[in-house]
């Protein structure tokens, strides 16, 4: 209100000075008739007069100002009410009239928040056991849980590491989760993953491959970290430190003896978030004792499609040539249900998967990954390293026991496990390895690949709290 007053008398006075020096035609000031003067208060019982008008003007347009800034909420002429009177904008001399705001101007003191960088850890931190009956938390139906089993023993040993690995970062604000799925759960999952399947895993009468089934499935939807019930976690994989090799042979020796030449690992970009992740036998197949991904990835999605294919003896039709090629070549036929030739259904197909899956397929799920998690992507697609290295890490299994490991001097501290077992198992000191690192055993003792002594107890371990499931 008070600018608008402002305004009005900076007009007035300017078109009184105007007209005051403005000359005519002859270059001489013009007399003002005696309707200007009174107009102008050139008169003498003008002058006093409007100079009396003008000051209770002021003074009555003071009052008004002073009662709207008193009581606000009784007022008209508000900005933005419908008897709002709009800002006149004043006249000046020279440049353009300042702007006239009905709020102050807020400069802001911070740039605009740009999403960060994703962290390499995006998988879910969703620890998941599949067995016939829930070995931890059970309900009415499972056997009561035991601790001195040794398979429960290890499953909560697994989930005390991780959860206690997770807690040191707590930048993911992400709690976690375990999922112990039994055949009951494992129907559900294989529901609505891939429908096709679920005869087939009727059907399955071996345990093993049961669980093949079920872990596609429960990946595909939810992400997360899997684990055989029997395999023996000495350190949790950490993403951040694991990088992608520059050796393309899935052979454990091979990466080793790269890493003791100095062969440095893949440079990759900081936007190279790890989306899959799973461990190479010594065969050069996946072994899936330990298998990890983020939700609805292109790889398992074509496992699923592929195992389908594999029950129904059709593989032929689904897998790209160059895989078909390639068994030509070796003479190797394709497996099915009724012909395995040594390749069982889950980790074959999903070895196929991982290497029909198209670099377009992989960048495009990373992309999309993401952008759903808020992130933004500013690097360049490196064309020279391919997509499914930078967005996949693979562990090795390897032999404790091996001469040429002993020979390079590495892990001669992790401890054998049938070190004081009168008799021996070679699978006892299998391990998965990568870099430098040890991070599982492949089956602990008391478990089928690693039969423990008789009377063997397990180390004891805390039961967990409500809230797992």
């Amino acid at each position: 209100m008070s600018n608008l007053i402002k305004t009005l008398l900076t007009r007035r006075t300017t078109n009184m000075h105007h007209r005051r020096n403005t000359k005519d035609e002859d270059g001489k000031l013009p007399v003002l008739a005696d309707d200007d003067n009174k107009k102008y208060g050139r008169s003498g019982s003008g002058k006093t007069r409007c100079g009396l008008f003008i000051l209770l003007g002021v003074l009555a347009s003071s009052a008004v100002v002073w009662l709207v800034k008193k009581n606000p909420s009784t007022s008209s002429l508000e900005p933005g009410s419908d008897n709002s009177i709009p800002h006149e904008q004043p006249v000046h001399e020279k440049g353009p009239a300042p702007v006239v705001r009905d709020k102050p101007l807020t400069i802001p003191t911070e740039p605009a928040a740009i999403p960060s960088v994703p962290p390499p850890q995006m998988i879910p931190r969703r620890l998941i056991f599949s067995y016939k009956y829930k070995l931890i938390a059970p309900s009415e139906e499972d056997p009561p849980l035991d601790p001195t089993d040794p398979l429960t023993a290890n499953a909560l040993h697994t989930i005390q590491k991780y959860e206690s690995f997770w807690a040191k970062d707590d930048s993911a604000k992400e709690k976690t989760v375990v999922s112990f799925v039994t055949d009951k759960d494992c129907i559900k999952l294989i529901r609505e993953a891939e429908h096709r399947l679920l005869r087939h895993f009727l059907l399955e009468r071996r345990g093993e491959l049961k669980a093949d089934i079920c872990r596609a499935a429960e990946l595909y939807l939810h992400g997360g970290y899997y684990f055989d019930v029997d395999i023996g976690v000495i350190e949790p994989v950490n993403f951040d430190t694991l990088h992608a090799s520059s050796i393309p042979a899935p052979d454990a020796l091979a990466q080793l003896r790269a890493i003791k030449r100095g062969v440095p690992p893949l440079k990759i970009g900081k936007d190279d978030i790890v989306t899959f992740a799973t461990v190479y036998n010594k065969y050069g197949q996946f072994f899936l004792g330990f298998t990890a991904a983020t939700p609805r990835h292109p790889v398992l999605k074509k496992s699923l499609e592929y195992m389908v294919a594999y029950y129904d003896g059709t593989l032929s039709n689904v897998l790209p040539e160059s895989i078909l090629k390639e068994h030509r070549g070796d003479g190797n036929p394709l497996p099915s249900r009724n012909k395995r030739f040594g390749q069982n259904a889950g980790p074959y197909t999903l070895l196929a998967a991982y290497r029909s899956t198209t670099d377009d397929e992989w960048e495009q799920y990373a992309k999309d990954l993401m952008k759903e998690g808020g992130y933004l992507s500013e690097q360049k697609k490196h064309e020279e390293i391919p997509a499914k290295k930078r967005y996949s890490r693979f562990l090795y299994e390897v032999s404790l026991e091996d001469e040429e490991l002993k020979a390079m001097g590495l892990f001669q501290d992790v401890p054998l496990q049938d070190a004081k077992y009168e008799r021996k198992y070679e699978n006892c000191n299998r391990a998965c390895v990568g870099g430098s690192n040890v991070f599982f055993y492949s089956g602990i003792p008391g478990s089928q690949a690693c039969p423990g002594p008789d009377g063997f107890v397990p180390p004891a371990v805390d039961i967990p709290g409500p809230g797992y499931h």
